[in-house]
């Protein structure tokens, strides 16, 4: 499974401290060291840090969307709010209950579907199917990062000059886009104070150009949902 580009969170042997940013903070992996089974993250907030994901079988990440690596579900439509989501990118949650249903991670996390209702889950379209089992019982976080709302400013990645019109100003992220042809929302519509909008890198080329340091929408995640970043 391709890795850089891919948007995490952390996950259940989370060894690092808060250079995260906290509890379901969104990051970027930047690069990849499969023989030794880890990975390099860039965080939303500014920090960064090299995290397992399979060595010595511990797993510090969980994976939110895959869908800047260019994970698409052909012919799969979102039936959630982005129904003009077609095709469906990143992970594919099934309702076992509902004919011809599907929702893609943002979709599903927002928890408006049936709670009662059984999910399939699907990392790509060439893995393993799993079971989530019904949304009760389980712990409830909020999401923080690179999305529609958040406040940005000029990340590590940056090489567009001067058109935020300058290093300390100030964008708000309009909506997660595509990076190029393969970079599903890999990428952020932000518009800068001076009014200049356009599209700038959150995991597509592996890069990250913003940095976010305010929010004004709540995200939800579930993170036993989640599938842990390095498993097959």
């Amino acid at each position: 499974m391709k890795y850089v580009g891919t948007r995490v969170i952390r996950g259940p042997d989370w060894s690092g401290g808060n250079e995260d940013g906290g509890e379901g903070s969104l990051g970027t992996v930047i690069n990849a060291y499969d023989s030794v089974g880890k990975v390099k993250v860039m965080w939303d907030f500014g920090g960064h840090g090299i995290y397992k994901a399979g060595s010595d079988g511990k797993h510090e990440l969980l994976l939110y969307d895959n869908g800047p690596t260019g994970v698409i579900h052909t012919s799969v439509v979102c039936d959630g709010k982005c129904k003009d989501k077609m095709p469906l990118t990143g992970i594919r949650w099934k309702c076992r209950e509902c004919e011809d249903f599907d929702l893609c991670t943002r979709c599903f996390m927002d928890q408006t579907h049936n709670q009662n209702h059984k999910f399939l889950r699907q990392t790509t379209p060439s893995t393993t199917v799993y079971s989530t089992g019904d949304g009760h019982g389980n712990r409830v976080i909020t999401l923080h990062g690179i999305l529609p709302g958040a406040s940005v400013t000029r990340g590590v990645d940056w090489e567009s000059g001067n058109e935020d019109g300058g290093k300390r100003n100030e964008g708000v992220v309009e909506k997660l886009t595509k990076w190029g042809s393969t970079s599903y929302d890999g990428s952020a519509l932000v518009k800068w104070s001076n009014g200049f909008r356009t599209n700038y890198r959150v995991g597509g080329d592996g890069c990250v150009d913003l940095l976010c340091f305010g929010e004004s929408r709540k995200y939800l995640c579930v993170p036993a949902y989640l599938p842990v970043l390095g498993n097959p």
